[in-house]
């Protein structure tokens, strides 16, 4: 198995793996990172759906498929509400660092996915690389707080 089938799955549910520290506007922080999140999911979808499955029956990928790939990697708005009121409740730390952090994080994948052909195998892992490594770089919050956020995600 390549390094892009044993890390896209990783790709798409590490946004939880968030830090914590600074302050700021919490909200526009996590609107900010939602929103590159989907951008990233986007931009992946756009050329490399295939790679996590999402073709019709007879393995060609079309606009529908596209479709089922951003309806399937980007957050609904119940699992974007979700998250954002984990951070309604006063807290001892607001998230703000690490969701600046990660949105950064998630539009210089987006950036870099962009630049490939949708054939470069090499380029994607580079860019996967490239993610998780400044996605590991950013503030993190508590287990308990990263086990909420992909609560989440998954609802």
């Amino acid at each position: 198995m390549t390094f892009v089938g044993k890390s896209w799955g990783a790709l798409f549910l590490t946004g939880f793996l968030l830090g914590v520290v600074s302050c700021g506007n919490t909200v526009d922080a996590i609107d900010g990172y939602l929103d590159a999140r989907d951008q990233r999911a986007a931009a992946f979808c756009d050329c490399f759906g295939p790679l996590i499955d999402y073709v019709d029956d007879d393995g060609n990928y079309g606009d529908r498929e596209f479709e089922d790939c951003l309806d399937g990697e980007q957050l609904e708005s119940h699992q974007r509400s979700c998250i954002t009121s984990m951070y309604t409740t006063e807290l001892d730390y607001p998230p703000d660092a690490a969701f600046d952090c990660l949105a950064d994080v998630e539009r210089e994948y987006a950036k870099c996915i962009k630049k490939l052909r949708c054939d470069d195998i090499s380029g994607l892992e580079s860019c996967i690389g490239a993610y998780n490594f400044n996605r590991n770089e950013c503030p993190r919050m508590s287990a308990n707080d990263e086990s909420n956020f992909e609560k989440c995600t998954r609802a």
